[in-house]
């Protein structure tokens, strides 16, 4: 069992506090993450006032979902990508990772930007290294972090 972390995540600005037609029941998985801009800006704050810095954005966010205090995990400025639904009521009958991502931006979720569907490995493989390429140069415009991994799913075997 891990730890409680519901008011602190009620303070990040992009998950819904209601969804419209929600259904009876939903539980979604998602990466918390601290903005690129916002680690750097928390990052200059702690060294002017003489704390100990955080050594990266993930540890940032990790250590920030797990405050005591919510109003502190408030003012980090935390964001999130919604990346599964683990359960949701039988009202809904999903057959696909893309349709679940789909519906999960009608409720109002924040998914990744980049979720495609392929039919053939070589076009998965063009964009793994189109990925690493965006990577390589650093370009904010595609991502605000940098990723540690790609994670592709196949449809069946």
């Amino acid at each position: 069992v891990g730890e409680d972390v519901t008011q602190n995540l009620a303070t990040i600005k992009s998950i819904p506090k209601n969804i419209e037609n929600a259904p009876a029941f939903l539980e979604v998985r998602g990466e918390v993450y601290m903005p690129k801009e916002v680690f750097l800006n928390l990052v200059q704050k702690q060294e002017e006032e003489g704390k100990k810095t955080f050594k990266n954005p993930r540890n940032a966010a990790s250590g920030s979902v797990r405050q005591k205090d919510s109003k502190i995990t408030a003012e980090r400025n935390l964001d999130i990508f919604v990346f599964n639904i683990q359960q949701i009521s039988d009202e809904y009958k999903l057959t696909s990772h893309k349709q679940s991502l789909d519906l999960l931006k009608e409720f109002g979720f924040k998914v990744s930007p980049r979720y495609n569907v392929y039919d053939n490995i070589e076009d998965v493989i063009k964009e793994i290294e189109n990925l690493a390429k965006t990577q390589q140069y650093g370009s904010v415009t595609n991502l605000q972090n940098k990723i540690k991994s790609i994670l592709m799913t196949a449809k069946s075997i």
